[in-house]
């Protein structure tokens, strides 16, 4: 069984991101804490660059937060909901920080969770955590 989901009670369409319901990518709206509101941007990998597929398919979900008309950065644990939602509870995601040369910046308050397709990457022992 695939540990990637889509929430779809949570799909919305805004221009440019439009998808439709049962696909495994889109862009999503959903309940943060405090009243905020979490903007989510979803694929499970199926990209393609230049026409032929990347070597190594990632699920990808970028989250920011919106408070009133203020973007935030989610918490902690606005992610933590993010992953449950997107992720079964058993599955591993990791938020890469990248080299400084490798850094993009879109959005000023959005954070990434990423899975290889087949989930295994290697992970420190539960004794260093």
């Amino acid at each position: 069984m695939s540990a990637w989901r889509i929430p779809e009670r949570y799909r919305i369409q805004p221009h440019g991101y439009e998808s439709e319901p049962g696909q495994s990518y889109g862009y999503f709206c959903m309940p943060g804490l405090c009243g905020r509101k979490l903007y989510v941007i979803a694929s499970d990998g199926e990209l393609k660059q230049n026409g032929a597929p990347f070597d190594v398919r990632w699920e990808h979900v970028s989250v920011h937060a919106r408070e009133g008309k203020k973007d935030r950065t989610p918490t902690w644990l606005e992610m933590a909901l993010v992953k449950d939602l997107f992720w079964e509870p058993t599955a591993c995601v990791v938020q890469y920080h990248p080299p400084a040369s490798a850094y993009v910046n879109v959005h000023d308050h959005t954070l990434h969770l990423w899975r290889p397709w087949g989930g295994a990457f290697p992970r420190p022992p539960m004794a260093c955590v």
